[in-house]
């Protein structure tokens, strides 16, 4: 897995689902995956801006995972493949808006916001790229998106005050180091019982007859065996 393409493919996705959203309500919105800074508001356009503005690992989440196996088969036979767990990045995403006017841009984050509503989870067809885990990754509502960290991400981004969204998205980076390898060995059975006291058909007068009628006790081809009893 390509774990440096995490934050491009998160935002292209994320930037993908609001297109979507743009396309069934028939509306022409251009999405931008960038910061909102002043060039971005002084357009004036009908535009939407998804920005990964800050990222940490969660420790926790990732004590609480199960280390990953897989099955790999090569020429030499199968193999069980143990990998270490994964380790979760949260992603925190602002979402603003631009328009030609204050309404049409308050008009513009909502249909942005609608379409994290309406997909509240970013499934396999919704992906794009190659690096992000497999399942659903869940874009959840950032609780610590209050009114002071708008605030201070507008003005490290030399922007006025506008409306902005924030959501909270935990992705699972899968190590690809190798914990253990160990191969796969077919299990057999071997079947034990008490000579004097055999199952039913097992005992050695019932092998005899099988075999001199043409049968097999063991399964095998009776034809092949006849065979080889005439030469």
């Amino acid at each position: 897995m390509a774990h440096h393409e995490v934050f491009r493919d998160l935002a292209e996705s994320l930037g993908n689902l609001v297109r979507l959203e743009a396309k069934a309500q028939k509306v022409d919105l251009e999405v931008v995956l960038g910061p909102p800074d002043p060039a971005f508001f002084a357009g004036r356009k009908s535009q939407v801006a998804v920005y990964l503005y800050d990222h940490e690992l969660d420790p926790e989440i990732s004590q609480d995972q199960d280390e990953r196996q897989r099955d790999v088969t090569d020429e030499t036979g199968t193999y069980t493949i143990l990998y270490g767990r994964p380790l979760f990045l949260v992603v925190r995403v602002a979402v603003a808006a631009s328009g030609k006017t204050a309404l049409e841009e308050q008009a513009n984050l909502g249909l942005a916001m609608k379409a994290f509503f309406e997909r509240p989870v970013l499934k396999e067809e919704l992906k794009l790229g190659r690096s992000l885990s497999e399942g659903e990754i869940p874009i959840d509502l950032d609780v610590r998106f209050t009114a002071g960290k708008k605030r201070g991400l507008l003005r490290s981004l030399g922007v006025t005050h506008h409306p902005l969204a924030g959501y909270r998205v935990a992705v699972a980076l899968l190590p690809d180091r190798e914990l253990r390898r160990t191969r796969k060995v077919e299990r057999r059975s071997i079947e034990l019982f008490d000579k004097l006291r055999p199952p039913e058909g097992r005992s050695a007068d019932a092998e005899q007859q099988a075999l001199s009628v043409g049968g097999s006790p063991e399964g095998g081809r009776p034809a092949a065996r006849a065979a080889k009893g005439r030469s």
